[in-house]
């Protein structure tokens, strides 16, 4: 199911240092009413208890370039138990527990196959769980939002045809463990002394980079990430909006990701005002 999408202030952050400020045109989304691209998951049948894996996929229409996203993928866990996913970006199958969250950033376009879930079957034979495609967010290389329709899937349990079962083989009876001797509480260590901080750079390493728009990925479907100590956690209130949304849009997700990837490639970064610019001392 489609998500309404709220629109951005489009004023022009500076890039750095190198880079020129200048105004630009873009191509903004289609407004024709039709979908700008088509996000869809697949089927599978599987036996109780079997796997089965089917692909994410993205079908942007001609001349439109889907750069940033963030997707749920809910079933019924019930009858279906993620045990693996793999993508061209951040993939967590245990994002919720009915819920597989995808994250995907790339500025030349996703297309085709970006990711694959595999599901093992724990319902009985005979149920099936749909595999819901919910658009958190879908944006343009420019980080504008696009209009992206959804595409779901289902998975249905069904019993091949019994084969006689072997006899089991008895089960050694398992050694008792054991009990561990208690360790003495740690003394709790000092708090670390806050690094200072640059906007773009959640990190804390005194780099803005790729590593910084991989940290948001990883965060936004619930996988942690390093940090140097005393860094504020993503998306902890920082005036005037959240550590982490680089392009100050009061949210923390894929486009800002996207954001510090034009910033270090030195092309223009569209932020909602008042906004640090990215790679600028904080506060």
């Amino acid at each position: 199911m489609s998500r309404q999408y709220r629109n951005k202030l489009p004023l022009i952050a500076s890039l750095p240092a190198a880079a020129a400020l200048v105004l630009f045109a873009h191509a903004t989304p289609s407004s024709g009413g039709g979908p700008d691209a088509t996000l869809s998951i697949g089927s599978a049948t599987v036996a109780p208890g079997g796997s089965a894996t089917v692909d994410f996929t993205v079908i942007p229409n001609t001349g439109v370039t889907v750069s940033a996203m963030d997707v749920n993928i809910d079933y019924d866990p019930a009858v279906l138990n993620p045990t693996g996913c793999t993508s061209s970006g951040i993939c967590n199958p245990a994002f919720d527990s009915d819920t597989v969250r995808i994250g995907l950033v790339d500025l030349a376009g996703l297309s085709g196959v970006e990711a694959s879930i595999t599901f093992t079957a724990i319902g009985a034979n005979g149920t099936s769980s749909a595999l819901d495609v919910v658009i958190v967010n879908c944006a343009n290389d420019f980080g504008d939002p696009l209009n992206c329709a959804d595409g779901d899937g289902l998975i249905t349990v069904t019993a091949p045809t019994p084969s006689p079962s072997p006899t089991p083989s008895p089960s050694p009876s398992p050694t008792p463990a054991p009990t561990p001797t208690p360790s003495p509480p740690p003394t709790p260590s000092p708090a670390p002394t806050p690094p200072p901080l640059t906007w773009g750079d959640v990190d804390c390493n005194a780099l803005v980079n790729a590593v910084d728009s991989l940290a948001i990925q990883r965060w936004k479907v619930g996988l942690t990430y390093p940090a140097a100590p005393g860094c504020p956690q993503i998306g902890v209130p920082m005036l005037p909006t959240l550590w982490g949304d680089a392009n100050c849009s009061g949210l923390v997700n894929a486009v800002d990701s996207l954001a510090i990837q034009r910033w270090k490639v030195g092309l223009t970064v569209i932020q909602t005002q008042p906004c640090p610019v990215i790679g600028d001392p904080y506060p």
